[in-house]
């Protein structure tokens, strides 16, 4: 049976190893279970140590031997020491205790391996050395038995009590057993006793403390039979193995290979076979809890509730929904205790004193089965509220409230179905939350986008925005007004091809080619003609680079704003500039001419008035005084254009002006054979307009004797006013040879004429009249069709 040791160390060393993922999965990253953790995988790695040495047949004092011995005597030693400390209220051990402790071992490690490999064994006193562990140990357990028995009671609960007991009792057998042994004298024991002895401790201690932490923990009684069943069934798989299977595989595979390796081989197979062993154990501890527990499964419960509220984004309705199953597994009172505006409605708030209890210890959940665990005020609010179970409904570091659970008896299962439904209701609260962000930010996202854009449609200027492939992404109302473009139509439009093909020029494709170049640039182009609906118009064209929210061009912003007043306003002041320094040489020159032509005309009427003339002379004096005459209206005639206009302004009947123009005109247009019609059009009761009327006389004057001298003999020159409460418009047609394409635009300069006879001022003192009451004059001609003159006046300002 000795040769059958190794395997069943093997098997031991694999025990642990499953017993601690157990460990690792049900318990957490608590302290005390670290510490327990290391004095397992101490004790694992001694025994494998000593099997390895045992197959190579090393004699005790071999170093392989003794060195792999003490480190895992004392190494354990150490660590359970520590877990003795912290257990159960898994406080951490100070430095205070861990360097000098840390210290010790380190001495009683190097001492015994040294007085080891002098002797060739181990000398009986080093047992002196595992006293002091043996010491604080016993203290430590003696203490925790005290702070974990609860007020009333004469001892602790069962999992502390088995713990403290696995602790002491392999203590005291393994002094015992040392103690016998070296009194027989350890030069004479077999080489196996090491293993054999390292093997019994980690089994007792690592086994049965394991248990009772998997028990302490809430692990279950129904599973702990059936993982002992299971045990139970592997153990006499193991014994038939070892007594009929091993011995008849061993020879064959030594035959074929060495002794050594078959050993290995025989003895390493049931450790492949452990994982598979494991699973089986937990799907037939789910299968046993099922049909051990009474009353529902929470495993089914679990399910059932995930399954139902996995598309639920109300937490009341989740939260409802929770409760209901825990208090169907539990069968006792489940409350909700909120913390925060989480979930919305009527809910009990937890108290303050509550919030800064839970707060300060933060854990997955409070019982009273693990009073020592909990703080003093902690477990008084528990015992006073009769609350058995409390268990923090946290996502992350926010606590949203408690559960409340009233129940006695509560399973591991119980406990952890409150804790996954805590979570999931924490889930929960935490979508709801950022749903209702979410939704409130997309609210403000939508109304601060509004508001950009009643921005841009605010602005008294055009914006659109055109990405790289001159596609509009944006277009403003006052595009819409001035291009007569909708939005709807314009968005997604190429820019030029489809919205403004006739921009398409040089100027705007070296612009193009300018910001491919260079994408931040900013180019601005002054007073661009441009073609819309109402006519030619002018505007600031300005592009700019469109970024993105990390700053990168992503486009262009094309922003225009209409300049055509300004550039009317600035041509009609370059124009009154020009024309006033014009209007001062002109009657400069015309003062000059005046003065001597008066002196003429004085001397051909005296020579004209002599008795001894021929007809022939007076008829050249009589030629003269005409010249002179008509040279003196035409000197008038620059000095009243150079003249500043000076209004008179007083309601004018429009009816009255246009016959007395008649009357005026109406005898020299028939001896030239031109006809006039005049029409008067508007609302009756209209207010008169307030005009200077010799003005507008002299206005109508100059029209219609332009239009005259355009038409030919036998045709009708037609003045028509129309009136309304907001202007007053004054049209003269004629039917004449109309004016040439390219004389439209210098009509209204001064001295420009195409007649012989003509000076050029009627149309720019017509002109100077309108603008001297803020009108507007326009023309428009057809050749040989005639010509319609335009005036609009304001009534207000007339």
């Amino acid at each position: 049976m000795v040769r059958w040791l190794t395997p069943a160390a093997i098997f031991s060393v694999a025990i642990i190893a499953i017993l601690l993922r157990r460990i690792r999965r049900d318990t957490g990253g608590r302290v005390d279970t670290r510490y327990f953790q290391q004095v397992a995988w101490t004790f694992g790695a001694g025994v494998l140590c000593l099997t390895l040495a045992h197959l190579g047949g090393l004699p005790v004092g071999h170093p392989l031997v003794v060195i792999p011995s003490a480190l895992s005597t004392y190494g354990s030693a150490y660590f359970l020491t520590l877990f003795a400390y912290s257990f159960p209220r898994d406080r951490p051990a100070p430095p205070s205790l861990r360097v000098p402790l840390l210290a010790v071992t380190g001495l009683f490690i190097a001492s015994t391996v040294r007085m080891s490999l002098v002797s060739g064994r181990e000398p009986a006193w080093t047992l002196l050395y595992m006293l002091p562990y043996f010491t604080l140990t016993v203290i430590y357990v003696t203490r925790s038995w005290r702070l974990a028995t609860p007020p009333g009671e004469r001892r602790p609960s069962a999992p502390v009590t088995v713990v403290q007991a696995a602790i002491l009792t392999p203590w005291v057998l393994s002094l015992l057993a040392y103690g016998a042994l070296h009194l027989v004298g350890n030069a004479r024991l077999p080489s196996w006793t090491d293993l054999a002895q390292c093997m019994t401790m980690a089994v007792f201690v690592v086994g049965g403390v394991g248990v009772a932490i998997l028990r302490y923990h809430l692990f279950e009684v129904r599973v702990l039979l059936a993982e002992a069943m299971v045990a139970t069934a592997a153990a006499a798989l193991f014994a038939t193995y070892l007594g009929f299977v091993a011995p008849a595989l061993h020879p064959i595979l030594a035959a074929a290979s060495t002794s050594s390796l078959a050993t290995v081989v025989v003895a390493g197979l049931p450790t492949f076979l452990f994982q598979g062993t494991l699973d089986a154990l937990e799907r037939l501890m789910g299968r046993t809890g099922s049909m051990i527990a009474s009353g529902p499964s929470p495993r089914g419960v679990l399910e059932r509730v995930l399954s139902v509220t996995s598309t639920m984004i109300d937490p009341d309705a989740v939260l409802a929904m929770a409760l209901g199953a825990l208090h169907e597994v539990t069968d006792g009172e489940v409350r909700f205790l909120r913390h925060g505006r989480t979930p919305p409605g009527d809910r009990e708030d937890m108290s303050d004193a509550l919030v800064e209890l839970v707060e300060q210890h933060p854990r997955r959940f409070y019982s009273l089965d693990h009073a020592p665990e909990l703080s003093e005020a902690l477990l008084a609010w528990m015992q006073r509220e009769a609350v058995h179970l409390l268990v923090p409904v946290r996502r992350d570091r926010a606590l949203h409230g408690v559960l409340l659970v009233r129940a006695d008896g509560l399973t591991r299962d119980a406990t952890l179905l409150c804790t996954t439904l805590a979570e999931h209701v924490a889930l929960k609260f935490e979508n709801f939350s950022l749903y209702t962000r979410a939704a409130l930010a997309k609210s403000e996202l939508a109304d601060y986008r509004v508001f950009l854009e009643n921005v841009v449609d605010s602005l008294p200027v055009g914006v659109a925005v055109v990405d790289p492939d001159l596609r509009v992404k944006a277009w403003n109302r006052v595009l819409e007004r001035t291009t007569g473009i909708g939005a709807t139509r314009a968005i997604g439009s190429h820019y030029f091809d489809d919205l403004h093909p006739g921009l398409k020029n040089a100027e705007a494709t070296a612009t193009i080619e300018a910001l491919r170049i260079d994408p931040t640039r900013v180019v601005h182009h002054a007073a661009m003609s441009v073609a819309t609906p109402t006519g030619e118009r002018f505007q600031d064209v300005t592009v700019a680079p469109f970024r993105d929210r990390l700053g990168q061009p992503t486009g262009v912003v094309v922003i225009t704003q209409d300049v055509t007043e300004q550039v009317r306003l600035g041509r009609e002041l370059e124009e009154s500039r020009r024309l006033a320094a014009l209007g001062s040489f002109a009657a400069a020159i015309a003062h000059d001419i005046r003065t001597p032509l008066t002196s003429i005309a004085m001397n051909v009427q005296i020579l004209r008035a002599r008795s001894n003339l021929s007809e022939s002379d007076r008829e050249y004096l009589d030629i003269a005084s005409e010249e002179i005459t008509r040279l003196n209206a035409s000197v008038a005639e620059i000095l009243d254009y150079a003249r500043p206009i000076q209004l008179r302004r007083r309601p004018v009947a429009p009816r009255e002006l246009l016959d007395d123009v008649a009357r005026t005109l109406a005898p020299v247009l028939a001896d030239r054979g031109i006809g006039l019609e005049v029409q008067l059009a508007g609302p009756e009761g209209s207010p008169p307009p307030l005009a200077d009327e010799r003005a507008l006389r002299q206005l109508l004057i100059n029209l219609i004797d332009n239009a005259a001298n355009a038409s030919a003999r036998g045709s009708t020159v037609t003045v028509q006013a129309d009136l309304d409460p907001s202007r007053l418009i004054l049209r003269v047609a004629d039917h004449g040879r109309g004016i040439a394409p390219e004389n439209l635009d210098r009509i209204f300069e001064p001295f420009f004429t195409t007649r012989p006879d003509g000076t050029g001022l009627g149309l720019a003192i017509a002109q100077k009249i309108v603008r001297g009451h803020e009108g507007e004059i326009t023309v428009r001609s057809e050749t040989d069709r005639g010509t319609t003159f335009e005036v609009t006046l304001p009534v207000a300002a007339a």
